[in-house]
């Protein structure tokens, strides 16, 4: 562990492997509640088409769109995390701004 003054922090030097779980565990969760959300439309979807199509509702299909491109965000962000830590040593990783 090292005292950064610039980002008044402190930080490790090494890599571990529960340093990866960090990054696990939330990819999970989101993973998890993209689930629920995905079930959350199947079930909308009959109230939605029984309201006559998409056009009667029109923040629910806003809402679910956002949502699922706020997931994929998310998840592409994660797994990026997930490489870098995987794939570089820890200097690298505290300072890899590309």
């Amino acid at each position: 562990m090292f005292y950064s003054k610039t980002v008044n922090m402190c930080s490790p030097t090494v890599t571990t492997k529960t340093l990866k779980a960090v990054f696990y565990a939330p990819a999970g969760f989101e993973i998890f509640l993209f689930g629920l959300t995905a079930w959350s439309v199947l079930a909308d979807s009959s109230l939605i088409m029984a309201a006559g199509g998409i056009s009667s509702t029109p923040f629910l299909t806003v809402f679910y769109r956002d949502g699922i491109l706020c997931f994929l965000v998310t998840v592409a962000l994660r797994i990026w995390n997930i490489w870098i830590v995987s794939t570089h040593n820890m200097s690298r990783t505290l300072t890899d701004t590309r």
